[in-house]
């Protein structure tokens, strides 16, 4: 998947209306939950990657997701990545180190699963873990493209490095 981060100074910002509780589902009038604009409307679709057991598509990222802030931890935030459902997602760390780069983390409601993201300007980098369901989700702007790709992995499916038993007391 890929997604494109677009700035247009008219853009809403997030409000009040963000907030839900757990068990509310959102629509699509409140665009500026959605991670992915509504006017993408799955903009590509899934395409299975033959070197992996991967699928990538581009999408368009919400600019409103990119610029909040640490006013929104606590806000819900409905992750539209897929056709049929979606995926609620909660902010839990909204914080921006002395070079303004801002890290954006959260649970996924429903799944035991997270969600990490960096932003640097208007980029955004990252990933969701979706735990019950064995996939990550990553997150990339790909310059030649100028889109971001969304690439779905199963977990299990990923090169794991060699390594040794873990070390305990007295085995060093």
């Amino acid at each position: 998947m890929f997604f494109t981060a677009c700035s247009n100074d008219n853009e809403a910002t997030l409000s009040d209306k963000t907030v839900y509780e757990h068990g509310e589902s959102m629509t699509s009038a409140e665009p500026d939950n959605q991670f992915i604009t509504d006017s993408d409307s799955i903009k590509s679709s899934w395409v299975d990657l033959e070197e992996s057991n991967s699928r990538q598509r581009t999408v368009d990222i919400n600019p409103s997701f990119i610029k909040i802030d640490s006013t929104a931890v606590g806000q819900s935030f409905e992750f539209n990545i897929y056709d049929a459902e979606s995926l609620i997602g909660e902010v839990t760390r909204v914080s921006t180190d002395l070079n303004g780069v801002k890290s954006i983390s959260g649970q996924i409601l429903g799944d035991k699963g997270n969600f990490v993201f960096t932003v640097n300007d208007t980029l955004l980098l990252g990933q969701l873990r979706l735990t019950d369901r064995d996939k990550i989700i990553q997150i990339r702007f790909d310059d030649k493209l100028n889109d971001y790709i969304l690439t779905e992995s199963n977990r299990s499916d990923l090169d794991v490095l060699p390594g040794s038993a873990p070390m305990r007391r007295g085995n060093n």
